[in-house]
């Protein structure tokens, strides 16, 4: 990753991290009260607390090491540890925006873009994070783009 200032981050928020934390809190501090009182019960909020631990840290890994980072002149993409990867605006063809339904029937917002070579790369960005989308867009299209790839104003 370049050394510089970075206009807008895309991922690596808390956003996810602060739910998770709190459910492990309450799982773990129900566990440990019907551990403490005897209940057999414990077993079953400790199989949840196991659970709620594991998302934590899903949550954790993708607070420090999915990110996209936004800068004047390109952009920084990394997925996991040590993969990250320095893109020029100019180096990138296209680049578009869309959404789609998860299987627990919420909107997922995603954003693509299309390398010199022809590789298509998606990610997934949260609604609250719509603005740092725009700019990406702006940099790489010229103009502002709707989830249908129609042009909003130039």
């Amino acid at each position: 990753m370049e050394n510089k200032h970075w206009e807008y981050k895309i991922g690596g928020n808390l956003h996810s991290i602060i739910p998770a934390l709190i459910v492990l809190a309450v799982f773990g501090c129900v566990s440990i009260w019907l551990y403490s009182s005897n209940n057999g019960a414990f077993v079953f909020t400790l199989a949840l607390t196991a659970l709620a631990l594991l998302l934590t840290a899903y949550s954790i890994y993708r607070f420090l090491f999915v990110k996209i980072l936004l800068g004047e002149d390109g952009f920084y993409h990394q997925t996991k540890p040590g993969d990250g990867k320095y893109y020029k605006y100019t180096d990138i063809t296209e680049a578009w925006e869309s959404s789609g339904k998860n299987q627990n029937g919420t909107t997922a917002y995603y954003c693509s873009f299309k390398t010199a070579n022809g590789q298509v790369i998606k990610f997934a960005f949260l609604p609250l994070e719509a603005d740092e989308v725009d700019y990406f867009l702006t940099n790489i299209n010229g103009k502002y783009s709707d989830i249908n790839g129609e042009d909003i104003h130039e």
